[in-house]
């Protein structure tokens, strides 16, 4: 695996990271009676929020991944001068 892909499977975790706090928020502000859903209104409401939090993702990700690998470039060419140096 490449550094981009490693790069970008840890970027999934942080999003899967959000996705479990975003679910664990709302169930406990429903919970709290902040916020007023019942059962199926609370899991329709976290999976519209996974499937777009999903589809961002999936729309940044080539983006993501030049930004990256054009980072990882210059610091590896930045590197490269400063031995030759």
């Amino acid at each position: 695996m490449n550094e981009v892909d490693k790069i970008s499977r840890d970027a999934r975790a942080l999003i899967e990271s959000t996705k479990d706090t975003f679910a664990s928020n709302i169930t406990n502000a429903v919970l709290a009676k902040k916020l007023s859903f019942d059962e199926k209104q609370l899991q329709t409401i976290i999976a519209v929020a996974n499937l777009s939090i999903d589809e961002g993702y999936q729309k940044a990700l080539p983006t993501f991944q030049k930004t990256v690998k054009r980072t990882l470039s210059e610091s590896l060419l930045s590197t490269d001068k400063k031995k030759k140096l």
